[in-house]
């Protein structure tokens, strides 16, 4: 799930906020590629193998990781 999408071009998008719920590397990593500066991603797959955190990449960008699981009480807080 992506938050206020917006763009600089038509091929790039990128989103202040980012939620990774299926628990696959994959995901997780493109949550992190489309994270735009200063946006924050949500982490609350249940992850069965590792993912990897390319940090060479998002440390100039603030970027926020929160992990955690969720119940219904919890969701609105995630983009937060």
């Amino acid at each position: 799930m992506l938050g206020r999408a917006s763009s600089s071009s038509p091929e790039v998008s990128a989103s202040t906020w980012a939620i990774e719920a299926v628990g696959v590397p994959d995901t997780f990593e493109l949550c992190a590629d489309l994270i735009r500066p200063g946006g924050r991603v949500a982490n609350v797959g249940v992850h069965g193998k590792c993912a990897t955190l390319h940090l060479e990449r998002l440390w100039t960008r603030d970027v926020t990781i929160t992990t955690g699981l969720v119940d219904t009480r919890t969701i609105p807080t995630l983009p937060r």
